[in-house]
């Protein structure tokens, strides 16, 4: 008797993909703030780049950062934040200072 063709077994459903939903500016910066008050810093500062690439709120950005890294002033990843923030707003003196910052917590 001849074997048997082996039979792959049909692949795993997949579930739809995660979207990604679309935030206002104001969204993001709340989002932003909101992990920065549960002291998710990886979060906080995800929201704040995503705000700093669209040069949304840089402003308000920058005013939050400045408080975030005097409260935390051993987190790299804010003052990295600061740094780009600071490049958007066309301050960069006050980016390379930020910069040197992050850099010494590494």
């Amino acid at each position: 008797m001849a074997p048997e063709p082996e039979v792959e077994p049909p692949a795993p459903a997949k579930g739809p993909k995660a979207r990604t939903v679309a935030r206002t500016p104001g969204e993001t910066l709340s989002a932003a703030r909101q992990a920065l008050a549960s002291n998710d810093i990886k979060a906080a500062a995800k929201h704040y780049g995503a705000l700093i690439r669209r040069r949304s709120m840089v402003e308000d950005v920058i005013a939050d950062l400045k408080v975030a890294v005097e409260q935390l002033p051993d987190t790299a990843e804010l003052w990295q934040a600061l740094g780009d923030a600071y490049m958007k707003a066309d301050m960069p003196a006050e980016a390379v200072e930020a910069y040197r910052h992050g850099l010494a917590n590494l």
